[in-house]
């Protein structure tokens, strides 16, 4: 019912033909075929209009449903209203995700710089070890890069998983040698020493045609090459850098050239500004921002975004489901989303809204309705009873594009599609049945794995 009723404020009715009979009726007073075409054209534009008032409503009416629906299990966590919620998200193109909440570790740092490119130095929170080499480098000697064994690190044991960094070894043994970082101390490093150590010494388009140190907070990481293993630089010399979010946006647009079809259908779509969205992606690019102050007419026009369907922060559950922690930024795990407009996404960067308001369309809901919250033992005094429970949810099977809850906006992936519904789970068990027994269960869309 609700589906039908929000397919009804997506279409709409039918436009309003009475302008159209009129100027028929009418054609004996000037050229009849440019007062009908006139007529049509003004109706199309009418039409237009509303149909993007409509198609704003039914997104804004699912995300408010939603809200209301997690709002009411969280504050119960029954089987009833987790069906009503879970049931909601199906006919909506959308997954539940229901889990134990982890705080993210390392892995999911290590991941985030894999699919940006980028690296932030930590400042803070070194190992006792590399602090000494910071103070007084001068006090260890040189080692020769292939003197390093990167293995002897747990946190390097991570970091090659993604095939970003496993590209840069040797500059990261190179980068250890400038530093003068014992060999034999590699298993000490933690990752703020990492992160120091990448942000000062491993950057990309270091030592380039500018011969000057970048002084930007975010250093990047990952030099782009050719075919040939080659490094590539712009037509000034600079190196080009890549990231697994870069990659993944120009292997989609390549291999899915419907996508702009779907961003035409989007009522108030223009032309000329999907054209150029296509043209950035094509580089790896989807921030449109930067196009407003010379078309301020695309301000209302839809903003996209990539989203993880396993959220970063919970790479460990692709361990539940026996998967290598790199597929967390691959295909199977990404997804492109429309993520309001272009004056939303502007004045969300410049914080004069805040960072956690919901935007309209699917991304806003499928990251900000990531809520977390307690669930209290039969003892609410007791800490250790509480158990931190997440509630997500994701696109559907295969999505590999998600501009809207409506079908006719979703691209999907076949083959990924077949991948994940054969991909086997870990471990099936009853639902928790008492609210402290989700502290040992983790839950995936209908299926429930063992914790850990």
């Amino acid at each position: 019912m609700v589906k039908n009723w929000l397919d009804e404020r997506l279409h709409g009715q039918s436009p309003n033909r009475e302008s159209f009979k009129n100027a028929k009726a009418n054609a004996h007073r000037g050229n009849k075929y440019d007062i009908i075409n006139a007529s049509k054209k003004k109706i199309k534009e009418q039409h237009g209009k509303q149909s993007r008032e409509e198609f704003n409503a039914s997104e804004t009416a699912v995300q408010n449903k939603m809200r209301e629906l997690t709002a009411k299990f969280r504050a119960s966590f029954s089987p009833e209203d987790e069906k009503n919620l879970r049931d909601f998200c199906q006919e909506n193109n959308m997954r539940l995700e229901i889990f134990r909440n982890h705080r993210k570790d390392e892995r999911s740092e290590i991941a985030r710089m894999a699919f940006d490119g980028l690296v932030e130095d930590a400042y803070h929170g070194y190992s006792s070890e590399f602090e000494k080499v910071m103070a007084y480098p001068f006090n260890y000697t040189e080692v020769p890069a292939e003197q390093y064994n990167l293995d002897d690190s747990s946190i390097w044991q991570i970091m090659k998983q993604f095939k970003e960094f496993a590209k840069i070894e040797d500059r990261i043994k190179e980068g250890l040698s400038k530093a003068r970082y014992p060999a034999d101390k590699l298993k000490d490093m933690n990752i703020n020493d990492f992160r120091h150590l990448l942000h000062t010494y491993c950057d990309a388009r270091y030592d380039t045609v500018q011969k000057r140190y970048d002084r930007r907070p975010f250093h990047k990481l990952f030099p782009q090459t050719d075919e040939n293993g080659e490094i590539m630089h712009d037509s000034k010399g600079r190196v080009i850098t890549t990231g697994g979010k870069k990659q993944f946006i120009m292997n989609f647009i390549n291999e899915h050239p419907e996508f702009a079809d779907k961003m035409m259908k989007v009522p108030g779509a223009r032309q000329d500004y999907v054209d150029e969205l296509v043209n950035q992606m094509k580089r790896g690019n989807t921030d449109m921002t930067y196009f407003l102050q010379d078309h301020p007419e695309w301000k209302d026009q839809m903003a996209i975004n990539i989203h993880h369907v396993i959220n970063i922060k919970d790479i460990r559950l692709l361990e539940h489901q026996e998967r290598e922690i790199g597929e967390i930024n691959s295909k199977s795990n990404l997804c492109v989303m429309g993520c309001g407009t272009i004056q939303q996404v502007i004045e969300q960067k410049n914080n004069k809204v805040p960072k956690t308001q919901e935007l309209e369309g699917a991304h806003g809901s499928m990251h900000n309705s990531d809520t977390v919250f307690k669930i209290a033992g039969n003892n609410d005094s007791d800490r250790t009873r509480i158990a931190h429970v997440a509630v997500r949810v994701m696109p559907p099977e295969g999505a590999v594009c998600m501009l809207s809850y409506n079908s006719d906006f979703i691209i999907i992936d076949e083959e990924l599609k077949q991948r994940e519904t054969e991909r086997p789970s870990i471990q099936t068990s009853v639902r928790p049945q008492k609210p402290e027994e989700i502290l040992n269960v983790a839950v995936i869309g209908n299926n429930q794995y063992n914790g850990g």
